[in-house]
């Protein structure tokens, strides 16, 4: 009888093992999961990311000028409603710039985010190497001078060259250090130059490749 017993016992074993087996090849496949791979069903066939538009570039002198923008040192205090309770545009009364919004209450011409300036929003899209130096007119005129009264040297062949650009190596013969009339300006210290035809371009050499870092015209 043993045999018997552990035989139907085998079976009933076998049958309560299978049955959750049989069920769940008859079960209908779950619309919100992919089949085979337990994913989740998006719904939809994937699509790559569409591209970001790359943001607009402000021109280097309005960089330049964003740069040198006197800083009032005030904290804006926001848009103060009127008596019909209508938000007033800003006025340089709070110590923010014409033509600007005054920004989140607190802000100031450093902090306030660039949907509210103009100006935080040309400094923000422009690349840390294509960064003007903070130079007055008066300022980039005795540079320009110094560097074209310099006998020494010569324009270079006729290139257009923009701010970060590299220097072709080619060129690198046309680099020469700064005048020493120049020593009074320390934030073009170690820097190089290159003329060129109506234009003197400021080069770093601190890198592999030497990088145009600015570019004055007399103006």
């Amino acid at each position: 009888m043993r045999p018997r017993t552990l035989l139907m016992a085998t079976v009933a074993l076998s049958v309560l093992l299978a049955a959750p087996l049989v069920q769940a090849q008859n079960k209908p496949a779950d619309p919100a999961m992919v089949p085979q791979t337990g994913q989740i069903n998006p719904g939809a066939p994937h699509q790559p990311p569409s591209a970001t538009p790359t943001p607009p570039i402000a021109s280097h002198e309005d960089v330049r000028a964003a740069l040198l923008m006197p800083d009032p040192s005030t904290i804006s205090t926001g848009e103060q409603p009127d008596a019909s309770g209508k938000a007033q545009p800003e006025t340089n009364g709070k110590g923010i710039t014409n033509g600007e919004q005054p920004g989140p209450i607190a802000s100031t011409l450093q902090t306030k985010p660039a949907k509210f300036s103009h100006r935080n929003d040309a400094i923000d899209h422009t690349p840390t190497m294509a960064m003007p130096f903070k130079l007055d007119a008066k300022q980039r005129q005795q540079v320009f001078q110094a560097v074209m009264a310099d006998k020494t040297s010569a324009p270079a062949e006729s290139r257009n060259f923009k701010p970060a650009d590299a220097l072709p190596y080619s060129l690198t013969r046309d680099l020469h250090p700064l005048p020493q009339s120049l020593h009074d300006l320390p934030s073009l210290s170690g820097l190089d130059y290159m003329k060129g035809k109506d234009k003197i371009y400021l080069v770093s050499s601190a890198t592999a490749v030497p990088i145009v870092v600015d570019i004055f015209d007399g103006k």
